[in-house]
């Protein structure tokens, strides 16, 4: 029985389909007709889609392959965030922990520059210590943005 539309109960009686759209399953392969033959033929194991003896439902191939389909999507949609975050995470601590060593290694030739009274090292190492220093804090930053959202 379909209720009016006008029904507060209407959106009870509407059919949904499943997630393998408008598919048919079926209780055999054998192709029986009434409940009672095909509660049996699924119970004595009925020869189902890839040729072997299975015991339970028998589904149509479209189903079948609409349902690896979804499923296959929703477990990449599940497993790559998961992947890609940490790597994310992991990729902007390495590219700051680079970046530090550079500063560092900057820093020390402009100390010795300050020393041995070159002020064109001096100059050039000042700009580049803290523009690499300033890049790597910035990384680890963004690094730990990322593992914790």
């Amino acid at each position: 029985m379909v209720r009016p539309r006008s029904s507060p109960f209407y959106w009870m009686s509407r059919r949904r389909n499943s997630f393998h759209g408008s598919f048919s399953t079926r209780f055999d392969c054998s192709g029986a007709r009434t409940r009672f033959t095909s509660f049996l033929s699924a119970i004595y194991a009925p020869f189902c889609i890839l040729g072997r003896w299975r015991p339970g439902v028998c589904y149509d191939v479209k189903a079948v392959k609409s349902q690896i389909l979804y499923q296959g999507r929703a477990f990449l949609r599940h497993v790559i965030p998961a992947v890609v975050k940490p790597a994310h995470a992991l990729w902007n601590e390495v590219i700051g922990f680079l970046f530090l060593c550079l500063a560092v290694i900057f820093g020390f030739n402009g100390v010795r520059a300050y020393l041995a009274d070159e002020p064109a090292r001096l100059f050039l190492a000042a700009p580049l210590t803290l523009i690499m220093g300033w890049y790597g804090v910035s990384s680890f930053r963004k690094a730990r943005k990322i593992s914790r959202s």
